[in-house]
């Protein structure tokens, strides 16, 4: 399954328990959210699923940039030299792991809310 999927959710729900880990980044390559991905939608599948793999997210769309700036920088490294430019790397993947933290947390509270409220939608 990939991105031309006509349905992501789709192709995850058929393949089910055969899926062992996932990969996943915004349509655009940049940041989460900065795109169209549905990943609301997706995380909600993969617990509709019961996956319990791993995610694998990329990079955002940055890195030719900062490679022409020197590279990326850690935390732990930007100790010296002209880095003001320069994206740390640690930073920019714990944004793009809050965003979909953020997405999970919303999704349980909407399915714990359903759960709650079920008998008013006739179940």
């Amino acid at each position: 399954m990939n991105i031309s999927e006509s349905s992501v959710s789709d192709a995850l729900r058929e393949a089910g328990k055969l899926i062992k880990h996932f990969h996943m980044n915004e349509t655009n390559r940049y940041s989460f959210g900065a795109g169209h991905g549905n990943h609301r939608a997706i995380i909600r599948t993969l617990k509709e699923i019961n996956f319990s793999g791993y995610i694998a997210i990329y990079l955002p769309l940055i890195s030719q940039d900062t490679c022409l700036l020197g590279g990326y920088i850690t935390s732990t490294s930007a100790s010296g030299g002209d880095v003001k430019n320069r994206p740390d790397l640690s930073l920019v993947m714990e944004k793009q792991i809050q965003y979909l933290k953020q997405l999970e947390s919303q999704v349980t509270l909407q399915w714990k809310t359903y759960e709650k409220n079920s008998h008013y939608y006739g179940e």
